[in-house]
């Protein structure tokens, strides 16, 4: 079962300290010593480590093992459940460090890990602290596990220089391994930071096949980010590892510096035009690069619907009181979305994206998921698009049944562009106010999905007044 997991951060609100009226001396004081423990798991979680479970995980599938370890108890012990298990169908989570750790004088995560059978770990690695703004993460993938044979794993850093400032320490996500979807339990023990041999990185970025559009204000997202190494060190004999990583390992240059600003906070979009980003790492050439194509973003605000609010059940609109929408990205592999104000009206705006995922409500994630939308009151279905250039541009809605569990019940799609009605106009708002019955759907009780896709060269649209109405 290959796992993409969401975040849950289970960490505890810590309460802001009142500012005092006086001021105090600081001079001569001695800046705080940085913590460089390497350590994660020996003897028990080290340095007040936080084992986190993600969304829709067993959450209490992290368990303390005091008979069994490497090269002696205790140990991490990992519940993978079964496919019907009601209370998570994947293990996943991450160890945090309470306070930051500079881990810049290593090279490489090491462990030891073992399992009830023979499996493959689909993602392992660290940089997630589960916050949902790591800036760092590196994952490997399928990651072979012995049956009772403790084995070690070694998970190279691309760029130790990144990992300063760094709490997420590890992270996990695995599912079933049995095609009768029966659970088994796997190990980690001896797990901290090292140095052993790293050596020949070979970086690459995917290239896509035409520019990723984007728009001015907007951050870049570049897709496609790993670095294959050669790592050797005892108990681990010398093999080629690749690790899958966030872009900000790398040190990206643009052909045009008025198109796109590279800081340490990302790329950012600041002038319109077209531009090619290739980058390095710690001085080797990256293989790939990403051509940028920036347009202007709408000139003025979406029209104000003008439905009676009596009629309408707003889901993200500035002129209702809207009900709200969970996740407005909720595939792991979807595009980059962006909080935008346009003449004082919030829209989500989308870069570089296929299809987006709008997550009403928590699908499946527990016996009691928060209610769908009930629309079955309100016959159409509102929303306004703005694309720079598209030749199609899809709606689908997605009908999770009364228990809002995956799969859907129903789901029915409609898609516009220049010749339909409504007519798909590129550079200004199109609204799209459609009869639900169109869509097909089983039910209109128990909606918990909209589905965007785009087609065309500039994968970019701006949405705004989401909504049904009577």
């Amino acid at each position: 079962m290959t796992i993409k997991a969401k975040i849950l951060c289970l960490m505890p609100l810590v309460p802001l300290l009142a500012l005092s009226a006086c001021e105090r001396d600081t001079a001569g004081l001695e800046l705080s010593p940085t913590n460089s423990d390497p350590v994660v798991f020996t003897n028990g979680l080290a340095g007040g480590v936080e084992p986190q479970s993600f969304l829709g995980s067993k959450l209490d599938a992290f368990q303390i093992d005091n008979e069994d370890g490497f090269p002696t108890a205790p140990s991490a012990k990992i519940t993978v459940p079964s496919s019907t298990n009601p209370n998570g169908t994947f293990a996943g989570g991450a160890a945090v460090a309470p306070i930051v750790r500079d881990l810049s004088r290593y090279n490489a995560l090491s462990y030891y890990a073992k399992s009830t059978v023979d499996a493959s770990l689909n993602s392992a690695g660290f940089g997630n602290d589960n916050t949902g703004n790591s800036r760092y993460t590196v994952e490997v993938v399928n990651t072979p596990l012995t049956q009772d044979v403790w084995t070690r794993h070694i998970i190279p850093i691309p760029n130790p220089d990144r990992l300063t400032l760094e709490r997420g320490l590890f992270w996990y996500a695995e599912g079933f391994e049995d095609p009768s979807g029966a659970g088994y339990t796997l190990w980690f023990d001896e797990m901290l930071y090292t140095t052993v041999a790293v050596t020949d990185p070979r970086p690459t970025m995917t290239t896509p096949s035409m520019p990723i559009g984007t728009f001015v204000g907007a951050k870049v997202s570049v897709p496609g980010t790993q670095t294959t190494f050669t790592v050797e060190a005892a108990d681990f004999a010398s093999q080629d590892v690749t690790v899958i990583h966030d872009a900000n390992y790398f040190d990206f240059v643009s052909s045009d510096p008025s198109v796109l600003s590279i800081t340490d906070a990302g790329i950012s979009v600041v002038g319109a035009g077209e531009t090619t980003l290739t980058a390095t790492l710690r001085g080797v050439e990256v293989v790939g690069s990403v051509a940028i194509k920036a347009t202007e973003p709408p000139p003025m605000a979406a029209p104000a619907p003008t439905f009676p609010a009596a009629d309408v059940l707003a889901l993200y609109s500035r002129h209702y009181n809207s009900r709200g929408i969970a996740n407005f990205a909720e595939f792991p592999s979807g595009p980059t979305v962006t909080d935008l104000v346009i003449d004082g009206d919030e829209v989500k705006a989308y870069t570089d994206f296929d299809f987006v995922g709008l997550q009403f409500n928590p699908v499946g994630m527990g016996p009691d998921p928060t209610p769908q939308v009930d629309a079955s009151s309100f016959p159409f279905f509102h929303m306004q698009v703005w694309v720079p250039n598209a030749a199609i541009f899809k709606v689908k809605l997605v009908d999770f049944g009364e228990d809002g569990r995956f799969p859907p019940t129903s789901e029915g799609e409609l898609q516009f562009n220049l010749a339909t009605e409504p007519s798909l106009v590129s550079g200004e708002w199109v609204t799209l106010d459609l009869p639900l019955a169109d869509f097909n759907l089983n039910s209109t009780r128990y909606l918990a999905q909209l589905i965007l896709s785009i087609v065309g060269f500039e994968k970019t649209a701006f949405v705004d007044n989401i909504l049904f109405h009577k």
